[in-house]
């Protein structure tokens, strides 16, 4: 093992569970640093508080410099939270409108009659279609949103798939 710092330095996981940070240079327990699975250790490199530092910094530092922006964006969405801010940004509708669609739907998916989880829309247009479960929103998007490829598994299942065996499993 290199010294820390070094381009050769692993970082890797220590016989008692730790890690040294790449930052701060400190031995600390593999649950301080974030899972990352494209990494050959399978955590990142620095612990939680350096790389939360490391973000926030460059949004500190573009907050003060633009005090203007940030006032119009305070002002722009002031009083939304979580879900709410999120469809305003998203889907450009209010809580009302999310919750007049939810009540046309009976709180039920437009598919499959499950429970609501997702606003669809059409990715080129940008058009909202209506209110998903998940499983039916990441089947249209498994898909690609083309009816003509819909039409094709509609009929595959109609005939009972295109198994030619005669064995069954």
């Amino acid at each position: 093992m290199s010294r820390p710092g070094s381009k050769k330095y692993t970082y890797e996981v220590l016989e008692d569970g730790t890690r040294v940070c790449r930052v701060c240079q400190v031995n600390k327990p593999i649950t301080e640093f974030v899972v990352d699975r494209y990494l050959k250790e399978g955590r990142t490199r620095d612990c939680k508080p350096c790389r939360a530092a490391r973000f926030r910094g460059p949004n500190r530092s573009w907050r003060a410099a633009n005090p203007e922006a940030m006032e119009k964006y305070k002002e722009a969405n002031r009083g939304t939270k979580g879900w709410q801010y999120r469809i305003k940004y998203n889907y450009k509708i209010t809580p009302e409108q999310y919750h007049d669609q939810f009540a046309y739907q009976d709180g039920k998916c437009a598919i499959c009659s499950g429970e609501i989880e997702v606003i669809d829309h059409n990715h080129e247009t940008g058009e909202l279609r209506g209110m998903l479960c998940q499983s039916c929103n990441r089947g249209l998007g498994h898909f690609r949103d083309n009816v003509e490829v819909l039409r094709v598994a509609l009929d595959y299942l109609e005939q009972d798939g295109i198994w030619k065996s005669t064995t069954s499993i």
